[in-house]
């Protein structure tokens, strides 16, 4: 629960504050709230593993002989169980649990249901005690026979209960999830199905993803968003399942390095259970998928201009405008000519109605603002009319909100370069128009749009 909370709350500074709608001042506050939370977080998960180990360690009892531990187990039967680790540290027997497991399946198990460990039943113990005769085993076996297990039946004896042959052990049935989340599925199966879940979600989140992003956005954004929490809530359970496992690996006696590897991997994925919330997902964060699923996005007016004898597109060019186009052609299918008004907007979108445009083989018309995404419209016309009033604007792709956009062009960029050759753009325009960053404009003259052809003829 706190963790959670944490998630929401840092994912919602890092967003908040990305887009400018919080004052840095409120943005720390929330920072600061996230700190607290993800240390209570911290605490719970310290208190889950100190009660696990508690558990642990009092699940056995511990017989000492000359420095030497037996440990030995006490099933819900009443049956005692001896580690059978224990035994060939000091008798040296050459049986593999594999050989004890197919010769004495009744009485070689693991008993405990919270360790992974092998433990002998005090049956199967006297086969292997029989065989030793060395002198130096002598105080050993009488240790094992007249110390443990005399005095547990001795115990057994005097309660009213013997249990001499076990009966099949009982354990509590939990789903696997809860399993994986405490840690008790193994430290190996839950490696490999923590990183088989991760792998599957990322596969089935992408064969989710409508093929036509800009007719299917809202839905596209549902399982972006969708994605973003459930990878978010999988690698903290993956990393909280292989932390608790490690600790059952270390408790079993198993190798350390092995251990400290995977408690790095367990702490790793905790942490790295944010990430997704304020990772780009093709160039938009979460709370941009937030935005674009809910709708959002202004569009521009599309409509049939009589005087015109085509149709207008006038504002901006958000999410739904590319639906709006197709709606209106519908209705005006002998449609040739496309007007164009507008400051911009998304790229993806520009492209769609570039494609329809090129498509169609229609001519564009520009008589006031073509800027930014508008432009990559505009260039898909057979003919492409301008007016003297018309206003040019050139710069590369990105988000105003994104500094990093400053850097080299990036594929979108080369991509619109690439339009643009297409249609017989002069180089030097190009290259001009690609020099300032989404936070910059280059506004070239209407004379420098028909030289540059840009625009094929002036109107």
């Amino acid at each position: 629960m706190f963790f959670n909370a944490a998630l929401v709350i840092s994912a919602a500074a890092m967003v908040i504050y990305t887009y400018g709608l919080l004052s840095p001042s409120t943005a720390f506050a929330f920072f600061s709230i996230s700190l607290c939370t993800l240390s209570l977080a911290a605490k719970k998960l310290y208190l889950n593993i100190s009660l696990k180990n508690v558990a642990i360690e009092s699940s056995e009892k511990k017989h000492f002989l000359g420095g030497h531990c037996f440990r030995t187990y006490i099933d819900s039967n009443g049956a005692l169980w001896i580690r059978y680790e224990d035994i060939c540290k000091r008798l040296k027997t050459e049986h593999t649990a594999t050989f004890m497991r197919r010769k004495y399946s009744q009485y070689f198990c693991k008993a405990n249901p919270i360790l992974d460990v092998w433990y002998v039943h005090p049956k199967a113990l006297q086969a292997l005690i029989g065989r030793h005769h060395s002198e130096s085993d002598l105080p050993v076996v009488d240790f094992l026979e007249n110390q443990i297990i005399g005095v547990h039946y001795g115990l057994l004896s005097l309660g009213g209960k013997q249990t001499m042959i076990p009966e099949p052990i009982a354990s509590e049935k939990k789903r696997w999830v809860i399993l994986f989340w405490n840690g008790e599925l193994g430290l190996i199966t839950t490696l490999l199905l923590g990183g088989a879940l991760l792998y599957i979600s990322s596969v089935a989140f992408d064969f989710l993803c409508p093929k036509e992003f800009v007719l299917h956005y809202q839905q596209t954004g549902i399982v972006y968003i969708s994605s973003i929490i459930s990878t978010g809530a999988l690698m903290f359970w993956c990393g909280h399942g292989v932390i608790l496992a490690t600790q059952h690996w270390l408790a079993s006696g198993r190798s350390v390095l092995m251990a400290f590897i995977t408690i790095l991997i367990g702490l790793y994925l905790v942490t790295l259970s944010l990430e997704p919330f304020v990772k780009k997902y093709n160039q938009y964060s979460f709370v941009g998928w937030l935005y674009i699923s809910a709708d959002k996005d202004e569009k521009a007016s599309v409509y049939y201009d009589p005087d015109l004898k085509g149709i207008i597109i006038n504002g901006d060019l958000g999410f739904g405008t590319t639906i709006k186009l197709l709606e209106t052609l519908q209705e005006a299918p002998n449609t040739k000519i496309i007007g164009l008004k507008s400051y911009g907007g998304r790229v993806a979108e520009g492209d769609a109605i570039h494609r329809i445009i090129k498509e169609s083989n229609m001519d564009t018309y520009a008589w006031a603002e073509c800027m930014s995404a508008c432009v990559i419209t505009y260039v898909a016309g057979k003919n492409r009319y301008i007016s003297e009033t018309a206003k040019f604007g050139l710069h590369r792709s990105g988000h105003h909100w994104d500094d990093d956009n400053d850097d080299s062009p990036t594929e979108t960029d080369h991509h619109i370069e690439n339009l643009m050759r297409e249609a017989g753009v002069h180089e030097w325009l190009i290259m001009r128009g690609m020099i300032p960053s989404i936070h910059g404009i280059y506004l070239p003259s209407v004379q420098n749009v028909l030289d540059a052809n840009l625009a094929t003829q002036r109107i």
